[in-house]
């Protein structure tokens, strides 16, 4: 039992959480989906926030010198970005 604690020591049984957010300064709004593994620059915080913001209620939020939205203004469900195989 020891060992098997030890080898996922740190893993979680949990699948990973993606955000799906929308970067408004492009010339052409673009979905980008950001997950903290492959995503360390930003923090979980950080990611909701952008998630709640949305034009004409709450703003939008800069990271990274650019202006970034909740995903759903360009893409209702995200469905399009999320049925990828690699979310599944």
């Amino acid at each position: 039992i020891k060992e098997d604690k030890a080898k996922n020591f740190g893993k979680s049984r949990f699948k990973r959480l993606h955000v799906g957010v929308v970067n408004i300064s492009k010339a052409m709004p673009e979905i980008r989906v950001f997950d903290l593994e492959d995503s360390p620059e930003i923090e979980l915080a950080e990611l909701i926030f952008m998630s709640l913001c949305h034009p004409g209620l709450w703003g939008s939020h800069e990271w990274d010198s650019q202006f970034w939205t909740d995903g759903g203004v360009k893409s209702v469900l995200l469905s399009d970005v999320f049925d990828k195989r690699q979310f599944l």
